[in-house]
């Protein structure tokens, strides 16, 4: 869509497309459920290739280093090249795939079956698998020295990157569905009772909690400074540092 002149430039017919569609370099890539991932000229939707993965994909794509991630839901993750969409390699891991993944040091995948693994870009070794206190619908968040994981329970978990090991656990009770941010040194975690809590990245230590007016189903997103968090009922709310605004109206 043209933003500056609301109107369509192309369309492209993708059947029961994934969320959360990427741009890496000159591509658009999406997944979708009948098992194709589609790259496509973003200017012009010109289909650049495709590939059919012969699985049911349930989450959205990743992409690093050249390389294009995505999960099933058998559980198996499959590589591709972002280039021309050739196949790299695929590891079953058995729990259903129904989110993005992370990408820093290694390939973090939670799967809907309570496991939090790690595994090697270059050809998806294990190198390391925990096992989380529920079912995850969330991808994992990396930050520095530590990777952040939302269990459906409620239960905040941060792990080592290199190893997997436990830092901290932060029960935040209700059901979360979204992935955690990293806001500078806070974590922010919204729910489906609608709280947006704020941790600390290196404790876990809560340091506030907001109450909003609707379920919070989709990741907060923030520019540095301001929180924008979407509810379920249709409002976008916007948090942030009033310090500025007080000292404007106090001259």
């Amino acid at each position: 869509v043209d933003l500056i002149h609301r109107q369509t430039r192309w369309q492209l017919r993708i059947k029961d497309a994934a969320s959360g569609p990427i741009i890496v370099g000159d591509r658009l890539i999406t997944s979708s459920s009948d098992g194709f991932v589609t790259a496509s000229d973003p200017m012009t939707g010109k289909q650049l290739w495709r590939f059919a993965t012969g699985e049911r994909l349930l989450g959205p794509v990743s992409a690093a280093s050249g390389r294009v991630f995505v999960g099933s839901g058998d559980g198996t993750l499959i590589a591709l090249s972002d280039s021309d969409g050739k196949e790299l390699y695929r590891v079953n891991l058995k729990g259903p795939i129904v989110s993005a993944v992370a990408i820093a040091e290694y390939v973090y995948v939670a799967n809907a079956e309570g496991q939090l693994v790690a595994l090697a870009q270059q050809d998806g070794v294990v190198a390391w698998q925990v096992s989380l206190s529920s079912s995850t619908w969330t991808a994992p968040t990396v930050t520095d020295g530590r990777v952040i994981i939302a269990c459906r329970n409620g239960d905040i978990v941060a792990c080592d990157p290199s190893t997997g090991s436990a830092i901290w656990k932060f029960a935040a009770v209700d059901v979360v569905k979204a992935s955690p941010i990293v806001v500078g040194k806070f974590v922010v975690i919204g729910t489906m009772t609608g709280k947006l809590l704020t941790l600390r990245a290196d404790t876990g230590e809560l340091v506030s909690e907001a109450a909003l007016d609707g379920a919070i189903a989709w990741s907060p997103v923030s520019d540095g400074s301001r929180i924008y968090v979407a509810t379920q009922t249709g409002r976008v709310h916007c948090l942030g540092d009033l310090h500025e605004q007080r000292k404007q109206a106090d001259h």
